[in-house]
């Protein structure tokens, strides 16, 4: 009896071993074992030193080759997977560190390619940096944007030092395209090196700024004479006996400031006759001009004639307003001049500051400011010009 009981007992593992092969091998073949690759897994980088921040890493992501059950390879995508490199204990600089990788349950790493990744690290800097408001666009005809004010003033820059180092000032750029009033706006700064580009890889603190940037209406354009001013001398035995400037006058847009206020007449630079024996013409480029915006035109015309003679100047010469309007008075810009007076030796033995007249013809002008040309008179045989070719008359009421 009890050998038959042994006998079946031996039977019984024999055939559960021989089931369980069989189901093995049915498994097998209908789930076999197989090797897959997902490309492009992000690699995370971990554990960075406070004091420490990654400057670059290379490359940024790796191919994973997976082995594992064919059902569950099927059911994996590459959000499965995670894969970084380990910087504990790391220092600044560039260093090769191994790719460690997480796996879902059920499956191996066959193989991480690459398996190591080159991090470059630096050591952490912070620095302050002054705001600068830096405007674009024109504004609308007749308005001027004025000098901005930015809030804050400083920022805080941080990251690699190498990157820091760079960063000379935090940019806050305001477009003014055709504004009309003052303008603030809320603006993103922008890390910016001596040179005025942009340093990357930065943080700026705050990261934004408001910027407030005054834009008012101009004053109107004025009439204002233009000044002539020589250099040099002509040839022994020549003069300059008369002037004209086209335009003796130009159209001046002040900006508003108090320099502007003070500008009463447009100074052409100097035109050179040294050894002229004959008339001169000369285009001369105005400006600039302190508080002035524009000139137009800004480029006159000054014919000289030069004539065989003597001359002589007359400093301050007082211009005198005639023929003003009953009940109306007179004042003239500027109030005087100075008178140049040429001819024949012989002509000019008798000329005195007695013979020079200066005076504007005033006749039939109403209230108002008025570009009058000069009139000149000095003795018979003699010409006369002054600095100016027109003065600006300013006609009022007169007070009772």
């Amino acid at each position: 009896m009890n050998r038959l009981l042994a006998r079946n007992s031996t039977l019984i593992v024999l055939s559960l071993i021989i089931a369980i092969g069989l189901w093995v091998e049915a498994n097998v073949e209908q789930n076999p074992e197989m090797v897959q690759t997902y490309k492009f897994i992000p690699v995370e980088v971990r554990n960075t030193d406070p004091s420490l921040v990654v400057l670059d890493y290379s490359p940024r992501s790796v191919d994973l080759r997976i082995r594992g059950p064919a059902t569950i390879l099927r059911g994996l995508g590459t959000g499965d997977f995670r894969a970084w490199v380990d910087l504990t204990g790391a220092k600044a600089g560039a260093g090769d560190y191994p790719v460690q990788v997480s796996l879902p349950a059920g499956v191996g790493l066959d193989e991480a390619v690459p398996q190591r990744v080159s991090v470059t690290l630096d050591t952490f800097s912070r620095k302050q940096v002054p705001v600068v408001v830096k405007t674009s666009g024109t504004v609308a005809d007749g308005y001027l944007a004025q000098m901005g004010s930015v809030s804050p003033t400083d920022v805080l820059i941080e990251g690699a030092q190498s990157r820091t180092s760079l960063v000379q000032a935090a940019v806050a750029a305001v477009d003014l395209t055709g504004a009309a009033a003052t303008v603030t706006r809320t603006v993103p700064l922008q890390a910016q090196d001596s040179t005025g580009h942009v340093v990357d890889s930065v943080t700026v603190r705050p990261a934004t700024a408001t910027v407030t940037v005054p834009v008012s209406a101009l004053p109107p354009p004025v009439g204002m004479p233009v000044r002539l001013a020589l250099t040099g001398s002509p040839a022994a035995g020549y003069v300059v006996s008369g002037v004209t400037i086209d335009p003796a006058s130009v159209l001046v847009q002040p900006d508003g400031s108090t320099a502007s206020a003070h500008v009463s007449e447009v100074d052409m630079p100097p035109v050179d006759i040294s050894g002229a024996t004959a008339d001169v013409e000369r285009s001369v480029t105005l400006g600039p001009v302190t508080g002035i915006l524009k000139l137009d035109p800004s480029v006159v015309t000054v014919k000289l004639s030069v004539i065989p003679g003597v001359s002589r100047q007359f400093a301050g010469v007082r211009v005198v307003p005639v023929n003003v309007g009953a009940g109306l008075k007179a004042d003239v810009s500027p109030a005087a001049v100075d008178v140049y007076v040429a001819g024949p030796s012989a002509a000019m033995r008798r000329v005195d500051a007695s013979h020079i007249s200066v005076t504007v013809d005033a006749g039939g002008l109403m209230p108002g400011r008025y570009l009058v040309p000069l009139g000149i008179v000095t003795p018979d045989g003699t010409y006369g010009y002054a600095d100016f070719v027109v003065v600006a008359v300013i006609i009022s009421r007169a007070s009772h």
